[in-house]
């Protein structure tokens, strides 16, 4: 919306949607020309009769040429061909001199024209300015370099106070140094709202660097006419250097009894790092080289400050490096990635400065130093699952401000850097900050409530008295490079996850190479005995049969011996050809009635006339189950007349087969009350060929290996629950089918 009359009325409400970039006026100790793009008057400051020989209707709409002298002319029309803004040249009329200031607006030509500086020496400025970066190079640190530039600029420019003013990340300010008269008390360290410099006047500071206002307490020229004849509104006078001041601001210096002041961008990174502020408390013009002068410092003190900060960084980045390559070391001597960031000297902690370090990786969390309950951790994990799946870092100094419900806890972790490992949500490195109460000092209270609730104007501060707040739950910022830090550290666990998979991947195609061949190995063998061991098995018989009147009992046992090992022979080459041919078998799914397939074989196998004093139950209600038919029939019946068996030397040996629901999952469960066993063999027995018990039972050791490659076939688990002398459950589920 273009603007053709400024607002009348101006209050700290509205102060940051003030359009301080159009305000018609500028300050007395220049004046003001605007010109078309033929070099026409369309505009001047209604002062201009102060400084030169005109009135104002006589020179508006007349050429730029009636008022300057030839060399002017031909200065402003070399400057018309770059248009370089803020590049002055001398303005000449009449015997007079003046430094003018010109930008462009469009095709238009807006000049800032202020008296010429009679004591400028260019060569004494030059001087001046190497002496200045040489003193500065010195500093050691940005305290020192903030100290060094407040007193150069009070030495330059004369001003009864200078204060170096810092903005935070919600644009707060901080005095970090100051260089005043003795009898002014100090400001340094005192912290000031955002709302003293909104984001408006910010903005301009940004785009013009320097800007003076040279007596307070004086009342501004009007610029005629004030609507500009071809913008046909107000013209914009955000880059003027005689731009008049908002009324709220002039009444912000009365209330600090300051007559003037010289404010200077200091711009870090194309940012408003903060301030040059210089006040005065008599009315003062500085003339435009000496700003200048003022802006070319900041900017070598801005360059400073980069260099300062970057050698410093530069050192923490080596630090992080060096530590992150032993952290590296550690986890590749045993592929061990928890292991190796948490269990030696150097760990996860030491890469970043903090209280406290966690993993959570592959269903581990471990945790150095000072850090929160695993449930903690993951509720913090789900909860910044959105955020981490767009960026992958997470970093707060105060954790209670995104998260109410870590308010008990804010004191021990009031920080908290988090960055995701992988693609699994609750995978991650976090490290932890505790609290660091801090006393801010601030500038005057801020009395906006005050005024809002007795229905006042809102008007700016009026108490600058100093008085002190308390913050509580927040810890030290987690600076650039920490993130960074943790971005490469994380880069770096991945890789090596990367390195670890391949490695694996490897190994597993060794290992499936080797199993087809163990198992074409075991195929063969089993058949090609076959032969040997029936004619072993057919000849003890015939021996038993037509021979056993004629051999002594030592002689019959012996055939009965050879007779009943040929049996388990066959039995174990059963299931060794049952074991290695699992890996051939397709899988063709589909639902079977699980508690017809169990009574089926318990009638089958029967049992119930091997064991009669075994009690068996079966679950009616038990769901259908999804699967191989012929492979869950196995599956079954391997660990029933496992159940059978290992409980039959027990009195009342009971059975028990049946289902429960868990995590979306239907879990098939066989338990009995038989021997049991140690369960730190719980993995064990289901390798192929392991016994616990040899001689009391029989089996070939190959049963449950096979239960286990059918479950593994069917994406399915299988555990077991036991203790010695009460029984064993094992329990197993298989993937989910159509509609479960």
């Amino acid at each position: 919306m273009q603007l053709t009359r400024y607002p009348s009325k101006t209050d700290l409400e509205t102060c940051e949607q003030e359009p301080i970039h159009l305000i018609p006026k500028i300050q007395q100790h220049g004046f003001v020309i605007v010109l078309d793009k033929e070099d026409k008057i369309i505009q001047v400051s209604d002062n201009i009769n102060r400084f030169l020989e005109v009135e104002i209707d006589a020179v508006l709409s007349s050429h730029i040429e009636t008022i300057c002298e030839p060399s002017t002319l031909s200065l402003l029309q070399e400057w018309k061909k770059n248009k370089r803004s803020h590049v002055p040249f001398t303005f000449s009329s009449s015997g007079k001199e003046f430094t003018a200031i010109p930008h462009a607006i469009e095709d238009m030509t807006y000049m800032d024209l202020e008296p010429i500086a009679s004591d400028w020496d260019s060569f004494a400025f030059q001087q001046e300015m190497l002496d200045t970066l040489k003193q500065l190079n010195t500093a050691n640190n940005e305290s020192e370099l903030t100290g060094m530039a407040a007193t150069l600029l009070k030495e330059l420019l004369g001003y009864d106070r200078v204060m170096i003013y810092q903005f935070d990340e919600n644009w707060n300010g901080t005095v970090v140094a100051e260089s005043k008269e003795d009898h002014l008390e100090s400001w340094k360290g005192l912290h000031y709202p955002a709302g003293d410099i909104p984001a408006n006047a910010r903005k301009l500071f940004l785009e013009q660097g320097v800007r003076i206002l040279s007596d307070v307490s004086s009342t501004y020229s009007d610029i005629v006419p004030t609507v500009n004849p071809v913008l046909k509104s107000l013209v914009p006078t955000g880059q003027s250097h005689l731009r008049g001041s908002s009324p709220i601001h002039i009444e912000y210096l009365n209330n600090m009894k300051v007559a003037a002041t010289l404010n200077c961008a200091i711009v870090k990174d194309e940012q408003l790092w903060g301030l040059i502020a210089c006040h005065h408390y008599s009315a003062k013009f500085v003339n435009f080289h000496k700003r200048k002068s003022c802006q070319l410092l900041a900017e070598m003190f801005s360059n400073q400050l980069t260099v300062k900060n970057t050698k410093w960084v530069l050192k923490k980045v080596n630090d992080s490096t060096n530590t992150r390559a032993k952290l590296i070391k550690h986890i590749s001597k045993n592929w061990d990635l928890v292991a190796g960031v948490c269990d030696h000297k150097i760990t996860g902690k030491d890469l970043i400065n903090c209280d406290g370090f966690a993993i959570i990786y592959n269903n581990e969390y471990r945790t150095v130093g000072h850090c929160p309950t695993r449930s903690v951790a993951e509720q913090l994990m789900n909860e910044l699952e959105h955020q981490l799946s767009k960026k992958r870092c997470y970093a707060s100094n105060s954790l209670v401000k995104d998260f109410e419900w870590m308010e008990p806890l804010a004191a021990d972790f009031s920080g908290l850097l988090c960055h995701k490992i992988g693609v699994d949500d609750q995978e991650a490195v976090m490290w932890f900050r505790k609290e660091q109460r801090a006393h801010v000092t601030w500038g005057g209270k801020n009395d906006k409530q005050d005024q809002k609730e007795k229905s006042e104007r809102l008007s700016p501060r009026k108490s600058f008295e100093k008085w002190t707040e308390e913050l509580r739950y927040t810890s030290v910022e987690w600076q650039d490079f920490e993130q960074a830090a943790a971005s490469a550290f994380v880069d770096d666990l991945q890789s090596v996850i990367v390195s670890r998979y391949g490695e694996v991947n490897r190994l597993n195609k060794q290992l499936e190479s080797l199993n087809q061949e163990l198992e074409s190995f075991s195929y063969s063998v089993s058949h090609d005995l076959r032969g040997p061991l029936r004619g072993i098995d057919g000849f003890a018989q015939i021996l038993m049969e037509d021979y056993a009147d004629t051999l002594d009992e030592y002689g019959k046992n012996s055939i009965k011996i050879i007779i009943q090992s040929a049996e388990k022979m066959n039995r174990l080459m059963d299931d060794i050809l049952s074991y290695s041919g699992l890996s051939s078998v397709e899988v063709i799914s589909d639902y079977q009635d699980a508690a017809s397939l169990c009574e089926s074989i318990i009638v089958e196998h029967r049992l119930k006339e091997k064991y009669p004093n075994t009690t068996v139950s079966i679950q009616d209600s038990m769901p259908s189950i999804y699967g191989d038919k012929t492979m869950v029939l196995q599956l079954f019946s391997n660990l029933i007349t496992n159940a059978f068996k290992y409980s039959s030397k027990v009195d009342h040996p009971k059975i028990e087969i049946g289902s429960y629901n868990k995590d979306d999952k239907t879990i098939y469960y066989v338990k009995d009350n038989g021997i049991g066993f140690d369960p730190q063999y719980q993995d064990k027995i289901f390798g192929v060929f392991t016994r616990l018990f040899t001689t009391e039972y029989e089996g070939s050791g190959v049963g449950l290996a096979i239960v286990q490659r059918i479950i593994f076939k069917h994406d399915g688990k299988i555990w077991v629950i036991t203790e010695v002398g009460k029984g064993a459950t094992f329990n197993f589920y298989l993937a989910n089918g159509p509609g479960q």
